[in-house]
């Protein structure tokens, strides 16, 4: 049984319960773009897009008119209660804001740009962030921020250089904005102050093009950047480390999100080309495809996550026949898990364990917290132990629900802690991860 685990790269994740979200009447295909709480926007469409709001349920957002009818969903906050995006109107492209209560909002644009559309809301709803558009094509794009009870201002205004060419993104509650400015194939990705007109360049991984897509309440950012040969490989940024390339495998590779702990979710594809799978960046480290996550049963190809919210719920596109918006939905843990008695290095140890009557458990344990995925074992399914190794098992529940593994824990271990999980071989079901120091 050891072996089961041995040679498997570690990552952190969680296991989820895939969610189609479903399509609006009379479109076909859909995609989740953001999450805030377990509420998600994003996109509906057969030919045009329309931006909708899933609480539930899919709810039409609507659109201004026009002469192409259409709208796209693209970021959420307000605790949920407000969406962000564009739609068409009779003046060409207008960014809205949309509220249950106040319906659909033309946030309008500013002299000398015909177009404009919003990409990012803070979570609080103070700020929203989005783009311009000139009367030409070939004018350049320029960032706006719209901070609450204000107007719309151009982001040259808070610093110069973006006052040509820059495009924002995305928001935190501080009034942090990422984007990118410059021209392709020459664009770099930064973080702005709103504060104090602070402009951070985020750097490159050798190529020249850096984007950032998403930053959270520590001002930490999620991005794309390419290597000399111009692939495109993801990032995350912090102020402590700069900015890391995130491993991958092997092919184009992209961070879309990123929640307050630093988890970042995107997609990666294979080297040589192919399909994109979606993916996820623990904090700690690592890369794990979520189609390990889920149950393989289910038939689902996850082909990108787009963002994550605090309580971990992933958003993004997966396919089973068409192209679905789908919700992971992480699944909570329901076996049990004592500590150590007595807790001591050198000496046999006493673990109790909860679980279903008759079940097969194993006890599996590391020196560092995270997820690896253990298709051979049970598909779709991770163990919260990094580089985990099997110290106890198997033993078997008795008909009250109870188990007691014997651990004999060497005594190098010492004044340090160690991280452990119960894993059901009969129903797949894990308890949830625990920490202890030792004696």
């Amino acid at each position: 049984m050891v072996a089961l685990w041995l040679g498997l790269s570690a990552a952190h994740a969680l296991t989820y319960e895939v969610v189609d979200l479903g399509v609006l009447p009379g479109d076909s295909t859909s995609v989740a773009l953001a999450v805030q709480g377990d509420v998600v926007v994003g996109n509906s469409q057969t030919f045009l897009p329309n931006a909708y709001v899933y609480d539930g349920a899919m709810v039409d957002i609507g659109n201004l008119g026009g002469s192409s009818p259409s709208s796209t969903g693209e970021a959420i906050g307000s605790a949920g209660a407000q969406v962000v995006g564009s739609t068409s109107s009779p003046a060409g492209l207008r960014a809205f804001s949309w509220t249950a209560a106040g319906g659909i909002e033309n946030l309008g644009t500013l002299p000398g740009y015909a177009w404009s559309w919003a990409q990012g809301i803070s979570p609080d709803g103070g700020f929203i962030v989005g783009d311009l558009m000139g009367v030409s094509a070939s004018d350049p794009f320029v960032g706006f921020v719209i901070e609450a009870g204000g107007s719309m201002t151009q982001l040259g205004d808070y610093h110069g250089v973006l006052s040509d060419s820059s495009v924002a993104r995305d928001v935190n509650d501080a009034g942090h904005v990422v984007g990118w400015n410059g021209q392709w194939p020459d664009t770099w990705a930064w973080r702005l102050d709103t504060t104090d007109g602070t402009l951070v360049e985020l750097g490159h991984l050798g190529g020249g093009q850096s984007d950032a897509y998403a930053v959270n309440s520590s001002g930490a950012v999620a991005g794309t950047s390419t290597l000399a040969d111009d692939t495109r490989k993801a990032f995350r940024w912090t102020e402590a480390a700069g900015q890391q390339l995130l491993p991958d495998f092997g092919g184009p590779s992209e961070g879309r999100g990123i929640d307050d702990a630093g988890n970042v979710v995107g997609e990666s594809g294979p080297a040589g080309g192919g399909r994109p799978t979606a993916s996820l960046w623990p904090a700690s480290g690592g890369h794990v495809d979520l189609n390990d996550l889920i149950d393989p049963s289910d038939g689902w190809i996850l082909e990108t996550a787009a963002d994550i919210s605090e309580s971990g719920i992933i958003v993004g596109k997966g396919l089973k026949g068409p192209s679905r918006a789908v919700m992971l939905v992480p699944l909570v843990a329901t076996n049990g898990l004592g500590g150590l008695v007595p807790g001591a290095a050198g000496t046999t140890n006493e673990v109790s364990a909860t679980a279903t009557p008759g079940d097969t458990l194993w006890l599996v344990a590391g020196r560092e917290p995270g997820i690896v995925p253990i298709p051979t074992v049970c598909p779709g399914v991770a163990v919260e132990v990094d580089a985990p190794r099997v110290i106890a098992g198997p033993v078997i529940v008795d008909g009250a629900g109870n188990a007691m593994f014997s651990v004999a824990l060497p005594a190098a271990l010492s004044g340090q802690s160690i991280w452990m999980q119960t894993v059901s071989t009969t129903t797949c079901e894990l308890s949830e991860a625990a920490v202890q120091a030792l004696l």
